[in-house]
């Protein structure tokens, strides 16, 4: 683009030039009509053409800056995706780790809670059975 840029301005002052340089042997009526009608609009065209091509220049450099950041942050994304999905995984299989754990804690507090009313009883029947003995 700045190529083309470049060429339509070089052929645009290239054109003025050319006005300028025969300004002086070309200064008839005819001369004067072409130059209203055609050269002055084109002047004046060609100079807000120009800043607007710039313009645009500008504005796609910086679109294509923009665009090289965000292919950045989606490649950030892509890697911090694929983080968070082996965390995920991991905080998974350590769920299911504390599950077990959390099942076994409940079955040895069942069986914790059985023997302490048989040594209960037993504390018991022991009890009633020394009652009897005597003292020393």
């Amino acid at each position: 683009m700045e190529d083309a840029v470049f060429r339509l301005q070089h052929q645009a002052r290239i054109l003025q030039e050319f006005r300028r340089d025969i300004a002086g042997l070309w200064d008839d009526n005819a001369a004067r009509q072409v130059n209203q009608r055609y050269l002055d609009p084109h002047e004046t065209d060609a100079a807000e053409i120009n800043t607007e091509l710039q313009g645009q220049y500008v504005a796609l450099e910086k679109a294509n800056e923009h665009f090289a950041q965000a292919n950045q942050h989606a490649i950030q994304v892509e890697n911090l995706s694929f983080a968070v999905a082996e965390s995920l995984t991991f905080m998974r299989r350590e769920s299911a780790t504390a599950r077990e754990f959390q099942e076994h804690h409940r079955a040895q507090n069942v069986q914790a809670k059985s023997l302490i009313v048989k040594v209960d009883e037993s504390i018991a029947a022991a009890s009633a059975v020394c009652q009897g003995v005597p003292k020393e």
